[in-house]
């Protein structure tokens, strides 16, 4: 049986750029989900202030998490990636290239679901 993959990754946008990256990546979250069955977690978060509050300039998390190795490549090498990232480049979306980590869980639980926001 195959791993999993599971990274993390930090999105820092232009200022005066939030809404549009933002808007961008909410619609390759719905393809990616729609298109990519080996794509089993593409979850995308803004930071807020600690009161819940927004932040004037957000950063952007994505947790991600493939069936396997080949599910992370297809995601990577496929055309609507590259579109996505020909517009972060046209646009100038991101302040600071995107930052990376893989993961893998260390401890702590999963079973409990949190409501939807």
């Amino acid at each position: 049986m195959s791993e999993l993959v599971q990274l993390v990754a930090l999105v820092t946008p232009n200022p005066g750029k939030v809404h549009q990256l933002e808007k961008l990546q909410v619609a390759h979250c719905k393809w990616v989900e729609a298109n990519e069955p080996g794509t089993l977690r593409f979850a995308f978060y803004k930071e807020i202030l600690g009161d819940g509050e927004a932040c004037a300039t957000p950063k952007f998390v994505l947790h991600e998490i493939y069936k396997d190795r080949a599910a992370l490549d297809a995601h990577l090498s496929s055309v609507h990636m590259a579109r996505v990232l020909q517009a972060v480049e046209k646009e100038q979306l991101w302040a600071e290239p995107i930052k990376t980590m893989y993961v893998k869980h260390a401890g702590g639980f999963l079973g409990r679901e949190a409501p939807e926001p």
